[in-house]
């Protein structure tokens, strides 16, 4: 109880601020960001890709690009385009170690959980492994930090180590979908021990192409996984 009376003392005279545009924040804004830049973000509502989550015209088609394109996890969800404030959002959660807006991003994917997938059940929640040179310079893997707060509050048991990276790679930015493709080939690999026959929610930061995740879902495959679910904050479309 005094750490609580404490806790709440010090909100008072030291209130939090929006971790994107400074703001104070109020009692009904909740962690991390102001209602303000709240309403920036914009939400991805259905119709939804039946493949990679993207929004689409009609219900339970696909998108263009998924026509042609075969991924092997078997469905993604994003919450939010990865424009404006989501993406002034990530940034500061990745590149600045802002690390407490976890919570809310934590919250975001949580939502998106219980709309779009409250049918589905799961074995594990496990992060995409981040790049070894990025993981030197920034001392923590974000999607490590989601997926963890995803188990932490929904009871799915946490695996953040039988996934892994074998190396770094060039960054995806800069490459078209097929260089995205090749560059991410072979760069994964997986305790054979751990997934097999298992149900997977596979947590990352962004979705642009979903040549990552698609190879984080085929080594998991190959390890024996049954289904692989993919979940991020943020998507391109």
């Amino acid at each position: 109880m005094l750490q609580t009376a404490l806790l709440k003392a010090s909100s008072l005279l030291f209130p939090m601020e929006c971790e994107t545009c400074g703001a104070l924040l109020s009692a009904a804004d909740g962690p991390g960001l102001c209602g303000a830049c709240r309403r920036e973000i914009r939400r991805i509502a259905p119709p939804l890709c039946a493949a990679c989550g993207r929004p689409v015209r009609t219900r339970g088609g696909k998108c263009a690009p998924c026509l042609t394109e075969r991924f092997h996890f078997d469905r993604a969800f994003a919450c939010a385009v990865y424009d404006g404030k989501m993406k002034e959002l990530l940034h500061a959660y990745k590149f600045h170690k802002k690390r407490a807006l976890k919570k809310f991003l934590a919250a975001m994917l949580l939502e998106c959980l219980a709309s779009r997938l409250r049918d589905h059940s799961f074995h594990f929640v496990l992060p995409v492994p981040m790049d070894p040179g990025k993981w030197a310079t920034r001392g923590f893997n974000p999607s490590a930090l989601l997926s963890e707060e995803i188990s932490r509050k929904t009871g799915i048991p946490h695996d953040g180590a039988s996934l892994g990276r074998f190396r770094s790679d060039s960054p995806q930015f800069k490459l078209d979908k097929n260089g995205r493709a090749q560059n991410v080939k072979g760069l994964f690999w997986v305790n054979h021990q751990t997934f097999a026959g298992k149900r997977l929610l596979l947590v990352d930061d962004i979705l642009t192409t979903g040549q990552t995740a698609s190879e984080c879902a085929r080594v998991l495959k190959e390890s024996g996984a049954a289904d692989v679910t993919v979940l991020t904050c943020a998507r391109g479309v």
